[in-house]
């Protein structure tokens, strides 16, 4: 079964086994939760479809698929990010409160010129600037050299912000360079891997390592619902458990983009026959 849904909430269960996210059905409006071995990573506010099924007994359901909707038109799901960037922004603000008033050459030079008319001597100007009076003198020269430019406004706005955690998101790139080239085809706008990489800083986005899982976990999460509730049942000194581990024979990606504190899970690669 498939909803259009927003998932506003996700915590652990009482057996700390599994994760219960809470979500809104946007058609009918009513809150309903659903069960998954591990941690869902989607962006909060945003909407998109939800493909959930029924275990054995219908008493849970459970996690499928969540895919949310790419289209720009509803951006409440980057106000979060924002968010980031404006606690970023705050702390430049407050470190250059704290800084000590700067002139211009131009005024500096008038500042000094209007004490001096005022009859203060040039020695308790260099004192009250803390400064010498071979440096008044060098600010009185005037400037030949030609003042810098001001550099281009930052161009990268909501829409390229969009467009690049959707290239994440959607898996259509899985380097800074590739998210680059996705972002300009989306919006005609041209970003060095610098800027890309120094947004996903900002908005707390980390390359980390991908732990792999199973490709039919999803197909047989109903099996291992009833068997765990069969398994907390019985004394804990008669359960014997084994494990065992495997490596796929086919290359995959070993790190990829995504939120810090947050698992970067994905399905296993699907094994490849290899003749040795």
């Amino acid at each position: 079964m498939e909803f259009l849904a927003k998932i506003i909430k996700g915590e652990r269960n009482k057996n700390k086994q599994f994760w219960k996210y809470t979500f809104i059905d946007i058609q009918t409006g009513k809150e309903d939760w659903f069960l998954n071995n591990y941690r869902i990573g989607y962006i909060p506010s945003l909407s998109g479809k939800l493909k959930l099924e029924w275990d054995k007994n219908g008493n849970y359901k459970l996690y499928q698929d969540f895919k949310q909707d790419e289209e720009f038109e509803e951006e409440e799901g980057i106000d979060w990010l924002e968010e980031e960037l404006g606690k970023g922004t705050k702390k430049i603000d407050d470190k250059l409160a704290r800084r000590p008033i700067k002139f211009k050459h131009q005024d500096l030079v008038e500042f000094v010129e209007g004490l001096k008319k005022s009859g203060v001597p040039y020695k308790e100007i260099a004192t009250g600037l803390k400064r010498s009076d071979r440096m008044l003198r060098y600010w009185r020269k005037p400037i030949v050299k030609p003042l810098q430019k001001v550099g281009a406004k930052r161009r990268f706005d909501r829409k390229c912000l969009h467009y690049l955690l959707s290239s994440i998101h959607t898996k259509k790139a899985k380097t800074l360079r590739e998210m680059s080239d996705y972002v300009f085809d989306k919006t005609d706008k041209r970003f060095c891997v610098a800027t890309i990489y120094l947004v996903l800083k900002k908005i707390k986005y980390s390359y980390q390592v991908v732990p792999y899982r199973h490709p039919q976990q999803k197909q047989n999460l109903p099996e291992v619902i009833e068997f765990m509730e069969r398994v907390n049942k019985l004394p804990p000194r008669q359960i014997l458990s084994t494990d065992e581990s495997g490596h796929p024979l086919n290359l995959a990606s070993r790190r990829g983009w995504g939120l810090k504190g947050q698992k970067l899970l994905t399905l296993n690669p699907v094994m490849v026959p290899t003749i040795l």
